[in-house]
């Protein structure tokens, strides 16, 4: 029953997203700029961003369909009980056999197995497609060094998560899905803290804002919405990518913006264009003559700042916090169920690993119900885009907003013509002429 049920749903989900991609493929065979995009893009660009995101979704579904064939294999082959018998098997050998050391081992190889099935794709997907259309500008070397650094951290991580999921669950009876709960709430915690301290400086430098104008413009939009800023960095996200963004964390009255240097660097090369443009055609009255060239970038930052003040995060946080423990007791009812290990082949001396027991169950058994709630956060994230945006507009940066987000789509060629049922299952962001039509409703409301 569980084995069938696996595949069933495997088989359905697969199907109904490349029915999905198949969608979105042929709204990317559009040549011709659709009408409510004449004003904002040119030809050249809606043909780059279209071939982009073609090759993109073609892509993807070579990469779903190869890993719906190895997940296939995994199940059929009883890779899971050949890697975790092998394993106990070596160990027992050489006299350290813990049902501890053999889910760390068996976490590892798997582990290194997923990275070798997907490196290939990494590879393609990264020097090939995105260096094609000049987004990638990372080295073969910093590609190395950052998944060796990835490889360390995870791992350490087990080395301290998966003896306490153990021992709970051996040792704290029904109860345990409690106990877990609170022991991932506080490695959340923990890694909101020290990941932006610690570990993002491993794989970027974080350089303070210098004083200027930018600085001092960006000080004054945070006072005004009493944001409690403490530092101000860019980051060089142009080390690996051109694509964009930018982001706030930190607790209480310690917090920080972070801008990418590529986000920086497009909006003010962008206006400077624009005004030099519009000096040398005497077009005067165009928005952008009045555009100071911090104005786009402000404008991006009040966008990030009304999901501050809106809670966005917060509210995210909570939902996962309850996702999490509803999932962890629903697992209460199945790690010790005997014909769930049967039919995965883990029938010896009715052994049944806690490890295996969890990857069953949260990697297996719980992936249509993981689709759902991936949908459910996507629609949520679409509104809260939607808050974040009003509250820029709030602030009179409605049109510098609406600027710094045609930009970010032609310099990110973001899909401009997405299919609607595609776009719902998988954009967590409300595609751009749906956001700038909602802007200007938003102006008009606030008039």
């Amino acid at each position: 029953m569980f084995f069938l049920f696996t595949i069933l749903f495997l088989l359905i989900i697969y199907i109904f997203e490349s029915y999905l991609s198949f969608r979105q493929l042929k709204k990317h065979k559009i040549k011709e700029v659709p009408f409510i995009l004449k004003d904002v893009i040119t030809s050249k660009e809606f043909h780059d961003s279209q071939i982009y995101n073609e090759e993109k979704t073609a892509f993807g579904m070579i990469e779903s369909f190869v890993d719906l064939i190895k997940t296939i294999f995994i199940l059929y082959s009883s890779f899971l009980f050949v890697s975790w018998d092998s394993i106990e098997k070596i160990l027992k050998f050489y006299f350290c056999h813990s049902e501890i050391i053999t889910s760390l081992c068996f976490l590892m190889m798997n582990g290194m197995f997923e990275i070798i099935i997907n490196i290939p794709f990494e590879l393609y997907e990264t020097f090939y497609i995105e260096e094609k259309y000049g987004f990638n500008k990372q080295t073969f070397r910093t590609y190395i060094t950052d998944k060796i650094k990835i490889i360390c951290i995870v791992n350490i991580l087990s080395i301290f998560i998966v003896p306490c999921i153990i021992f709970i669950i051996r040792n704290t009876g029904a109860f345990f899905c409690v106990y877990i709960w609170l022991l991932f709430l506080l490695l959340s915690i923990l890694m909101i803290t020290i990941y932006p301290i610690w570990i993002a400086p491993w794989f970027n430098n974080f350089e303070v804002l210098s004083d200027g104008d930018l600085k001092e413009d960006i000080k004054k939009l945070c006072a005004r919405v009493h944001f409690p800023l403490k530092k101000l960095y860019v980051m060089d996200g142009s080390k690996r990518s051109q694509h964009s963004n930018a982001y706030l964390y930190g607790f209480f009255n310690n917090k920080r913006i972070v801008l990418y240097d590529t986000l920086v660097e497009q909006m003010i090369i962008t206006t400077n264009q624009n005004v030099n443009n519009n000096n040398n055609t005497e077009q005067k009255e165009n928005d952008n003559n009045d555009c100071h060239k911090n104005d786009k970038i402000l404008a991006v930052l009040a966008h990030e700042l009304g999901h501050w003040k809106h809670k966005h995060t917060i509210f995210l946080f909570i939902f996962a916090q309850l996702h999490m423990i509803l999932m962890l007791y629903a697992f209460t009812f199945f790690v010790h169920n005997d014909r769930m290990y049967e039919e995965f082949e883990f029938t010896k001396n009715n052994h049944k690993p806690v490890i295996i027991g969890i990857i069953i169950f949260f990697q297996f058994l719980l992936h249509p119900i993981d689709q759902v709630v991936h949908f459910l956060i996507n629609s949520i994230s679409r509104k809260f885009e939607y808050q974040a945006d009003a509250f820029a507009v709030k602030l009179g940066y409605d049109r510098f907003l609406q600027q710094a987000l045609i930009i970010l789509y032609k310099e990110n060629k973001g899909c401009l013509v997405p299919d609607p049922l595609y776009s719902s299952f998988h954009y967590s962001h409300p595609h751009l002429m749906e956001r700038l039509a909602t802007i200007s409703n938003s102006k008009k409301k606030n008039k």
